[in-house]
């Protein structure tokens, strides 16, 4: 679902607007910037295509060896783990596919980012959320990772 929508608005605004184009969408407080980010998050490391493409696939190979190892054991975990993964993913195809990923939410305080982004994000969050909650349970239950 992450990578759907990840790709879904990118294609949006690929189409509906030109790089570097900004709309304001809520108030003022966000706006809808088109930027071509050749790095990482938050545009660190730029034109580090090649890189970031094996990097990747290594975090997703890791990904799907945690959800093999623990993930149909640990509640929220396969949640965790699908964000994170549909998010890699979406970032990634952008990546083979245009040399760069389309970041289109601007908060004006923060660097541009996406939805796939924000899977990341949140799906970092809970693995860590579920991670914790597993070592707080740890006498009662306990699970190989």
């Amino acid at each position: 679902m992450a990578f759907g929508l990840d790709q879904t608005t990118k294609i949006i605004v690929d189409r509906l607007m030109i790089p570097g184009e900004s709309t304001p969408v809520i108030n003022g407080a966000v706006y809808m910037t088109y930027a071509q980010n050749s790095g990482a998050a938050f545009g660190l490391f730029p034109d580090r295509t090649s890189f970031f493409v094996v990097v990747t696939v290594a975090v997703i190979a890791l990904l799907f060896l945690i959800y093999h190892r623990a993930g149909r054991q640990v509640p929220w975990l396969s949640v965790s783990l699908g964000l994170q993964v549909g998010g890699a993913l979406g970032n990634f195809v952008d990546r083979v596919r245009l040399g760069y990923v389309i970041d289109f939410i601007d908060l004006r305080f923060w660097p541009i980012f996406n939805l796939a982004d924000v899977a990341i994000v949140i799906g970092v969050l809970l693995l860590a959320v579920t991670v914790f909650g597993q070592s707080e349970a740890g006498s009662e239950h306990e699970h190989e990772w």
